[in-house]
């Protein structure tokens, strides 16, 4: 028999003992460890956020824009935010069902497409520009002789710099050549830095039309209201829904979500709010409308979401 057999020699009890000491100390650490990481992963908000709703920021901007959002989030909710740019609607949907976010953010009628795939998603906050319902124009000279989007065929057309996505929707939906198909129906497309520039040379009669938002429209006219009045509208778009912060039903609990409601409201009124406002070219938060599921349901009608996606 083995002289350190317990039974034989009590030193062997002893250092058994400690050996089970060290394996319990080993697994506790670790379990204090693993705890450590899942409170550290409990604590972090994960906001994802489109591609396409950065499509009229500047990345330099986007980028500097997440110090003052998890400033936004830690100071107002007490939990770390972190700002994750997701390829499309349905990428971010299907990472919101999975726990891989907490909450996304979407254009409004790119949330009508996914809601449809994923109907557990949830809207939290809608986020405004001014206008709480966005609508895209077509605009061309009081006397350019145009009556219609198809007098349009074979004309100039200016695109501004960063124009929004929901606009070039719209366009694609009159003209059925999205993308790089639009040029084979204008003679020219140019892309003026901005909206004023392109409304300018429509004035100026360097284009035929320009494709602009209605905030922007509406500045054009605050700022040059002589020139403004030598245009007219050839085509207003449907509502579009405004942006919306989603979430999905269960990952978040009712204080969680009261807590993040309010973060979001009170934007406007504290100075990192002010600054993520500013920098995503927003005038603020707000509550979910009551008529916002009909709003969904309207824009399905004229904008259906894409058939390879949505399956």
């Amino acid at each position: 028999m083995s002289w350190c057999t317990p039974s034989i020699n009590p030193c062997c009890r002893g250092l058994r003992v400690l050996r089970w000491v060290a394996l319990l100390g080993g697994l506790a650490a670790l379990a204090v460890a693993g705890s450590a990481r899942e409170a550290g992963r409990q604590d972090l908000v994960r906001v994802g956020i489109v591609d396409s709703l950065f499509r009229g920021i500047p990345q330099k901007t986007v980028d500097a824009s997440a110090e003052p959002f998890q400033k936004l989030m830690e100071k107002e909710t007490g939990r770390t935010g972190k700002m994750v740019q997701i390829g499309d609607a349905f990428d971010l949907a299907r990472k919101l069902s999975r726990d891989e976010v907490e909450l996304g953010v979407f254009y409004g009628y790119e949330y009508a497409w996914v809601k449809q795939k994923y109907p557990k998603l949830r809207p939290l906050a809608v986020a405004v520009n001014q206008e709480h319902r966005l609508y895209a124009y077509l605009v061309v000279r009081k006397d350019s002789g145009l009556g219609d989007v198809a007098d349009l065929k074979g004309k100039s057309l200016a695109i501004p710099e960063y124009t929004k996505e929901y606009c070039l929707l719209f366009l694609d939906g009159l003209t059925g050549k999205p993308g790089a198909e639009r040029k084979h129906y204008f003679s020219k497309l140019t892309k003026p830095a901005n909206i004023e520039d392109a409304l300018d040379d429509v004035v100026d009669r360097e284009v035929k039309a320009a494709l602009v938002d209605g905030v922007g429209l509406d500045r054009y006219r605050v700022r040059k209201p002589g020139r403004a009045a030598a245009l007219q509208v050839l085509k207003r778009s449907a509502p579009f829904p405004p942006t919306v912060v989603a979430f999905h039903d269960g990952a978040l609990d009712e204080a969680t979500q009261r807590n993040f409601r309010s973060a979001l409201l009170r934007a406007p009124d504290t100075a990192d709010g002010r600054q993520v406002l500013t920098m995503w070219k927003l005038t603020g938060f707000e509550r979910v409308p009551d008529d916002y599921d009909q709003q969904l349901e309207a824009i399905l009608k004229v904008y259906p979401p894409p058939a390879d996606r949505a399956k």
